[in-house]
This record gives structure tokens, C-alpha cells and sequence, in this order.
């Protein structure tokens, strides 16, 4: 496994938790926040642990679904001192894991370990996750992609972060 990529996403991670810490939810009322993150299809309800663990409750025909790590991004906007930050990932995976847990890993077939986090579903609906005590509105999830955004606000200052991942 190659520690650069594993220590660049665990930055992210480090530096996007930092970020969305230290604001919180704004209530502008204002243009949609998540305007430009990109959406797709979303599954049914019913559907949506299937798709992104790889398990139902059924436990029929259960396997892993690992998730390629395509983009991170992070817009914050706080008037004249505003920064936007990508990171594309080159052959990183991830899993959500049925207990909670996701995994990471270098290549397809490189050896998983833990990142360290959590996740679960924010509802029924199943219409978010949250992950390092942030809510993560999904707004692409499907057999080839999932999509989520957070936004985080105090005062003048919003921070947009959002995550794609493919198959």
C-alpha cells in the first residue's frame, strides 16, 4: 500500500473535519448552498443500504460494495477572505460498513484498515449520513455513484464540501 495517498486522504479528512467544526448550521434562507454540486439519481428508500454497503436486511446475496474516491471539494465563503480546495483520488476506496465503520484502501485490491470512522444514516429516510458528527446530504446514489454535501455556516461565512465516489 502507498502511504501518500493514504495520508493525503486522511488529511482531507483532518483538514474538512477542522473546517466543518468550527461552524455551524446557517439558516440564510437565502440561494440553495448546494446549488453546485453536481446530482443524480437516487435509489428508493428500501434500496438505499443495499446500494451503499453492499447488505440488506435480508442478507441475501450480501458482498462489500467498495467505492472509488473521485473528488473532494471545499468552498468556504466568508466574503473577501474565500477559498476553494479539491483533491481528486487516484485509485482510493472506501466502504461503508454494515456495523458503522469505513474502511479505506489503496487499489482495488489492496489491503483494507480502518479510517478511523463512522457513519449511519441520519433518519429513516435515509436521505443523509453522518459521519465525523456532520450531516451529509446525499444527492446521488446509485449502482455507479454516490454523491453527498454538507454545508456549515456562522455569521457571513459558509463552507460547501462535498464528495463523489463511482464504482
Amino acid at each position: 500500500m502507498k502511504k501518500p495517498n493514504t495520508i493525503k486522504l486522511l488529511f482531507f479528512v483532518a483538514l474538512t473535519a477542522s473546517v466543518l467544526f468550527s461552524c455551524s448550521k446557517d439558516d440564510d434562507g437565502g440561494n440553495d448552498p448546494l446549488a453546485d454540486v453536481p446530482k443524480g439519481e437516487i435509489v428508493p428508500v428500501e434500496q438505499r443500504d443495499q446500494v451503499l454497503t453492499g447488505f440488506s436486511e435480508l442478507r441475501n446475496n450480501d458482498e462489500q460494495v467498495w467505492w472509488k474516491h473521485v473528488i473532494s471539494t471545499v468552498d468556504i465563503d466568508c466574503g473577501e477572505e474565500s477559498d476553494y480546495w479539491e483533491d481528486e483520488f487516484e485509485d482510493t476506496y472506501i466502504a461503508f460498513k454494515p456495523d458503522g465503520q469505513i474502511y479505506a484502501k489503496y487499489g482495488i485490491d489492496g489491503d483494507e484498515y480502518s479510517s478511523g470512522e463512522t457513519w449511519e444514516w441520519e433518519n429513516e429516510d435515509k436521505d443523509a449520513i453522518i459521519t465525523q458528527g456532520v450531516t451529509f446530504e446525499l444527492t446521488e446514489l446509485n449502482d455507479t455513484g454516490v454523491i453527498y454535501a454538507s454545508v456549515q455556516g456562522e455569521s457571513n461565512c459558509t463552507a460547501v464540501t462535498w464528495e463523489k465516489f463511482e464504482k
